[in-house]
């Protein structure tokens, strides 16, 4: 009999135990599924201005073949500062966080959610490797020129501060340089800067519809609404 109650009493703080390891586990789901939603959103926002950015450097790649000294800026004072700057994609991870401080995905039991949850925080790295070894380099590249053919003060409030999309920028206006050299290399700097934009579009873009399947997968596996 003392053997039977020990044995009993074993099998039920284990299942006890399997219990809350699993209410664990869905919370944490439900708490990853939240985390994606805020990536959709902040994915969504910036798509569209990555797509944005690569139109807008085909116009200033036209427009610079007609900068001279008769035409002036020949209007790329409009575009100019779009080609340099461009926000950063930041995955909300507090919830990988928190499983990492939980000992990692050991507490997950669902290996389908493990290896798309897997999957998707790769994605968001290699993202991640894509913006400092290439952005950032392109924007630097860019903004070292723009130094050296655009007048700063000419355009009104460009010190103090403002929002790059609020600031009134000249229609036709003097360049500092009408080298052709510079405006050559320039051209070819925003080129292969369009190219990169164009692949972070694609990787964001791909990113999303990854963030989405996950979130369906993981509703579908915990019975989540």
């Amino acid at each position: 009999m003392l053997f039977l109650a020990v044995t009993l009493g074993f099998f039920v703080e284990n299942q006890r135990e399997h219990l809350i390891e699993h209410r664990r586990e869905k919370q944490f789901i439900k708490s990853y599924v939240e985390d994606l939603e805020a990536d959709k959103v902040r994915l969504s926002f910036q798509i569209p201005l990555f797509q944005d950015k690569i139109s807008k450097i085909d116009t200033m790649v036209s427009l610079i073949s007609g900068i001279s000294p008769k035409t002036g800026s020949n209007r790329t004072y409009l575009y100019f500062s779009d080609a340099s700057w461009f926000y950063k994609f930041f995955p909300v991870d507090r919830t990988m966080q928190q499983l990492k401080n939980a000992g990692g995905m050991r507490l997950l039991r669902n290996i389908t959610a493990v290896d798309s949850i897997l999957a998707y925080d790769r994605e968001t790295k290699f993202i991640q490797i894509h913006i400092e070894t290439s952005l950032y380099k392109n924007a630097q590249n860019l903004k070292d020129l723009e130094y050296k053919l655009y007048d700063f003060s000419l355009i009104a409030g460009w010190g103090q501060g403002k929002s790059r999309s609020t600031l009134q920028y000249p229609v036709s206006a003097s360049m500092l340089s009408y080298d052709a050299f510079l405006l050559s290399e320039y051209k070819n700097k925003l080129i292969d800067a369009q190219r990169d934009y164009a692949s972070q579009y694609n990787y964001l873009f791909n990113l999303k519809s990854r963030a989405e399947r996950l979130i369906e997968l993981l509703k579908k596996e915990y019975h989540l609404k």
